[in-house]
């Protein structure tokens, strides 16, 4: 493997049954250096990670810095919300403070997301949408990245795809609900006014599955069928059944073509690469 900078940050990408690893390199074709990496299914994910630093070639190339994305469940509140009920612990009696906030944040997360057993629950401040996202990471993998590296980001997988489709959602007066499907996850969310309006995950197999959810979201915020807008992205083998069935009920379906949203760049041209991924990379 050529010499690369590793003072650049890391990117490790941790999928529900997937791990990548990837980093900026402007001298590449691609412009960045991506290793998926085989997971084996015996084991667990932080076994699977710890296995990957005596074979990747990232991984032992001595980066410092990373950014661990997790692909975790999440639960979003209102910053301000929150604030308030830092300083409601702030201004209490208890001498822990920080201790009582995250204990807040669990407790919260906790009562959302019931399997969050064995995890840390983190939190991750979208500030242009005035939201903080509380989410989890297992205990046993977050101790493999934090003893491998001295500069730790960690962040849930969608915070890039939801900032990046923010600014999305100006580019018309149309309402826009925004979907975005990988590794059997559809996440399915609008905006409304620079803030959340609607965001959640589903599980779904087919693409008549996937419409279904689609379209109760749909009902469920007024949306018009004649002026408003479903963009989908993510979406591969089930893009065109997913358009035909929903192009039933909404005038207006728009397909999100990766090279055309970022001008060619040369990181769509990699295979495989999430659009997650892309949104982290190439920037507004």
């Amino acid at each position: 493997m050529k010499k690369i900078n590793t003072l650049s940050r890391l990117v490790i990408r941790i999928g529900k049954d997937t791990l990548s690893f990837s980093v900026i390199d402007n001298d590449s074709e691609n412009q960045i250096i991506l290793e998926p990496y085989v997971v084996r299914s015996g084991i667990s994910m932080a076994a699977n990670l710890r296995e990957a630093f005596t074979k990747s070639d990232l991984l032992m190339a001595g980066y410092e810095k990373v950014h661990a994305i997790v692909d975790s469940p999440v639960v979003l509140i209102p910053t301000a919300e929150l604030n308030e009920g830092r300083k409601n612990e702030d201004d209490s009696d208890d001498e822990n403070g920080d201790e009582g906030v995250a204990s807040l944040l669990t407790d919260t997360y906790n009562h959302t997301i019931s399997d969050a057993k064995n995890h840390v629950v983190l939190s991750h401040e979208l500030p242009e949408l005035g939201a903080t996202a509380l989410f989890s990471i297992n205990k046993d993998l977050k101790l493999v990245v934090d003893d491998h590296f001295s500069d730790v980001r960690i962040s849930p997988l969608m915070s890039s795809v939801w900032r990046y489709l923010y600014h999305r959602d100006f580019q018309s007066a149309a309402r826009k609900l925004f979907v975005y499907r990988h590794e059997g996850m559809t996440d399915i969310f609008a905006y409304d006014h620079g803030r959340f309006k609607f965001a959640n995950s589903y599980r779904t197999r087919t693409a008549a599955d996937t419409a279904y959810f689609i379209l109760a979201v749909w009902n469920q915020l007024g949306l018009d069928s004649k002026r408003d807008e479903i963009h989908l992205a993510g979406f591969d083998a089930e893009k065109d059944d997913l358009r035909t069935e929903l192009s039933r009920f909404v005038e207006t379906v728009v397909a999100i073509n990766p090279s055309a949203e970022f001008n060619r760049a040369p990181i769509t041209r990699i295979k495989g690469l999430p659009f997650d991924m892309m949104t982290l990379f190439v920037k507004k």
